[in-house]
């Protein structure tokens, strides 16, 4: 079995104050808010190795593992 590609993602200002699915969605290798929240959903999403809710408002800085 494959080894798991886990990317890390700081985010910038101008995502500060965004839900995480929301923000999620603009990132390139995330295709909709859909599939975003398919994997904050599935614990996919984690910042300072905690797990994430959707409706999570991101801040300036943020470092997310997804």
């Amino acid at each position: 079995m494959p080894a798991k590609s886990l990317r890390q993602i700081e985010v910038p200002e101008s995502g500060a104050g965004l839900r995480l699915d929301k923000f999620l969605a603009t990132l390139e290798f995330i295709p909709s808010r859909t599939r975003a929240a398919e994997l904050i959903e599935r614990g996919h999403v984690h910042s300072g190795g905690r797990p994430l809710k959707a409706a999570h408002k991101v801040r300036a800085g943020e470092l997310l593992t997804v």
